[in-house]
């Protein structure tokens, strides 16, 4: 006898029974091995029925279940019991059930309360099912992360620069004030943090951050930097002043440092002397400019060479996923027609994720990036195209790789590369002190996945919105750690 389980599937015999997982794997039960047997009929608000094997050793073999499953879990108990009458046979009911133990409070935890904790509990209980536990917890973290970065920008109370004495004022150089921050954050924070700084130097970006908080960025003097001084205004006065700069100008301004999250954030600024460059705008003027367009799929795009400087707008064309820069300016989830929202409806969800975002100018290295399975059309008519410059990679070749870790230099040479899924499916995961550089994501093709009768229409449509088969732009780096367990890979240097 065959039973469906949610992300499993169990054969049934008279001596021993087979747990087959949802990536093949094999477990065999015998019942001679057995101590007890636990279970629990599948109920409307529990989110699945269960039935736990457990050995003599303590160890338990769970296999869960819906509704349908009920009938043939009842005949599979009564088997077991003419096999082995002396076993100890447990049924448990809904009201043995910890409250903390219950769908409302999962999601309620998850969604209002405490993230990590209703994320726990989830994958402790086994709520739903494999696909679906991995699809809730990438759009729960997504939901998250605004507001954690919202937290992390909050301004304590501290008197406006315009009523400090000079004294109160240092005078540093923001490719000093980086530098320092790069080299110990802890010690940054003791030396700067919460203290007033007159900084000087080129503009390298202007924008607003997903709070629509206006900032510019200064440039630094390595052309691909990660990370840079980010200095806020608040003052409608000091705004205006803000819109009369362009990328490029030189600027003196006063704030203070609050410390580093990702930039180091410098609040409440002072414009005190701007000097225009005598440059053409090329941004305003249109000179050297042209349309450009793009689809962004799953990877890391620099611009200045993957797309050109400009002003962007972005589009959804299938898909769910995240869309974030390393400057602020975007940080947002792009969800095509609402199709990972309607499944959230009944928790409670509405209006989750986006499908458009307009007039975001990306200035030279910043770097943007496209997770899970999202599709977007990004298109500027004032990109510099004749800007943009390749990548220096010659020297490397393609790769296939998997089942392991792989550390750069030792198992592959440092530098930028397009991955893409040959077999298998499952997580491919960097460990890398550059989070502009990192990788997260689910590897596989559902059309290839071995589900027979296995799996539902519902279930399906979940698998292919969870898996991808390509990434760009993954660079590994001296110390970076590439981590492929259950997929193998083709690594292919990008130009």
């Amino acid at each position: 006898m065959s039973i469906k389980g949610t992300d499993q599937k169990l054969y049934v015999g008279k001596t021993e029974s087979n747990i087959i997982s949802f990536l093949g794997k094999k477990t065999t039960i015998v019942y001679s091995e057995l101590d007890r047997i636990d279970f629990s009929y599948f109920r409307p608000g529990r989110g699945g029925g269960y039935l736990d094997f457990i050995d003599k050793t303590g160890g338990k073999k769970r296999f869960s279940f819906n509704h349908k499953a009920n009938k043939k879990i009842h005949q599979t108990i009564e088997l077991i019991k003419e096999s082995r009458p002396e076993l100890e046979i447990t049924e448990y009911h809904a009201e043995d059930y910890k409250f903390y133990q219950c769908d409302w409070f999962i999601i309620l935890t998850m969604f209002f309360c405490c993230m990590p904790l209703g994320l726990l509990l989830m994958w402790r209980y086994k709520k739903y099912t494999l696909p679906i536990r991995a699809m809730m917890t990438f759009l729960i973290i997504a939901l998250w992360f605004p507001g954690a970065y919202y937290l992390s920008t909050l301004q304590a109370t501290t008197p406006p620069a315009s009523s400090l004495a000079q004294s109160e004022i240092t005078d540093i150089s923001p490719e000093e004030l980086i530098t320092n921050y790069e080299a110990n954050e802890v010690k940054g924070d003791e030396i700067y943090s919460g203290k007033y700084f007159r900084l000087t130097g080129a503009i390298g970006d202007i924008g607003k951050d997903i709070l629509e908080n206006v900032y510019i960025t200064f440039k630094r003097d390595e052309p691909f930097a990660i990370t840079s001084v980010q200095c806020y205004f608040n003052d409608d006065a000091e705004i205006q002043k803000v819109m009369d700069l362009n990328s490029g100008d030189n600027i003196t301004l006063v704030g203070y440092c609050e410390g580093k999250f990702g930039n180091v954030q410098i609040k409440d600024c002072i414009i005190e002397v701007s000097n225009v460059s005598v440059k053409a705008n090329t941004k305003k003027s249109g000179k050297d400019t042209e349309g450009f367009s793009t689809t962004l799929t799953a990877g890391h795009y620099v611009v200045g060479i993957d797309i050109p400087i400009g002003t962007y707008s972005f589009f959804s064309k299938k898909g769910t996923g995240n869309l974030y820069s390393n400057n602020g300016a975007i940080n947002e989830i792009f969800d095509y027609e609402n199709q990972a929202g309607e499944s959230l409806k009944e928790y409670g969800v509405e209006n989750f994720g986006t499908e458009e975002l307009k007039n975001i100018y990306l200035s030279e290295g910043v770097v943007v990036t496209v997770t899970g399975t999202q599709e977007i059309s990004a298109g500027c008519d004032d990109g510099l195209v004749s800007s943009m410059t390749n990548r220096n990679q010659d020297e490397l070749e393609e790769l296939e790789i998997g089942y392991g870790n792989y550390g750069a230099n030792d198992n592959i040479p440092s530098g930028t590369y397009n991955i893409i899924w040959l077999e298998g499916s499952g997580n491919i995961i960097s460990d890398s002190a550059n989070t502009d550089n990192s990788i997260n994501e689910i590897m596989g093709n559902p059309d290839k996945l071995d589900t027979g009768n296995e799996f539902d229409a519902t279930l399906n449509k979940i698998t292919d919105e969870l898996y991808i088969q390509e990434f760009h732009n993954f660079t590994i780096e001296e110390g970076d750690i590439l981590k492929i367990p259950d997929i193998k890979v083709r690594l292919v240097p990008s130009k």
